[in-house]
């Protein structure tokens, strides 16, 4: 009876699983926006062995944006859009395998027309999570991360280039919130930590007809140990008390 009850209370204590360690946003860099031109690079990005490097690409109207490059990095495409009428998008990740620095290049099929990238390097990360991308006149796309305490990366680009609306969720960082003439308006943002395990609707609210190019990734935190974990412990102990029987 005392072994049951012994065990029914460290179930208590220790119910449920550890939550996760965000991931840390290391740096951000960026080429200009307002400017046109057939490639852009940004200046030297630097990164460790295991970091996750994220790209988002996104101009005033269609054309396509190539998959990023740097020295000693492979770029994979998550999201590219190149619909008529819409602004282009481009959302790319590298994982480093090793130490480096070198700039981050993009290349553009439509030299006359503005456009730009931002490149975010992330460490102590659990990997590329969720991402989404829409081209339409909703305001917000949702996105559901892998799990809680996730890094998020989010840009709009709003092919109407009407008045500056309000970032949703409210990020870490406002990375770009700008009228670009009339040729687009764009908003590129990060959050740190999302704390949220469940849906949640990135974007800008309030008015507009768009239509809005909206892309969203997930950078996963790591595991903070897990009820499997916790219910090893419990056993552990468990046994030591039967053991002083």
């Amino acid at each position: 009876m005392r072994k049951i009850i012994a065990f029914a209370a460290l179930l208590v204590c220790g119910h449920g699983a550890r939550a996760n360690t965000p991931p840390t946003l290391v740096s951000y860099t960026e080429t200009a926006w307002n400017t046109t031109a057939a490639s852009k690079a940004t200046a030297t990005v630097s990164w460790n062995s295991g970091d996750i490097i994220t790209v988002i690409g996104g101009a005033e109207s269609s054309l396509t944006l190539g998959v990023p490059t740097a020295t000693g990095l492979t770029f994979t495409s998550q999201k590219s859009n190149a619909t008529a009428n819409t602004c282009a998008t481009q959302l790319a990740t590298a994982v480093a395998g090793s130490a480096g620095s070198s700039a981050v290049s993009m290349t553009s099929s439509d030299s006359t027309l503005k456009w730009g990238f931002g490149v975010w390097v992330w460490r102590n990360s659990g990997g590329v999570g969720n991402s989404v991308e829409q081209h339409t006149a909703t305001l917000t796309a949702s996105l559901t991360p892998t799990a809680a305490d996730s890094g998020i990366v989010w840009a709009t680009f709003d092919f109407a280039a009407a008045a500056l609306q309000t970032i949703v969720p409210t990020p870490t960082d406002i990375r770009q919130d700008v009228v670009i003439g009339t040729n687009y308006t764009i908003y590129v943002s990060d959050l740190t930590n999302q704390t949220s395990a469940g849906a949640v609707a990135y974007g800008i609210s309030g008015t507009g007809s768009g239509p809005f190019s909206i892309v969203a990734l997930e950078v996963k935190g790591t595991a903070g140990g897990g009820a499997a974990a916790a219910g090893a412990n419990k056993r552990k102990k468990l046994e030591q008390l039967d053991e002083r029987r």
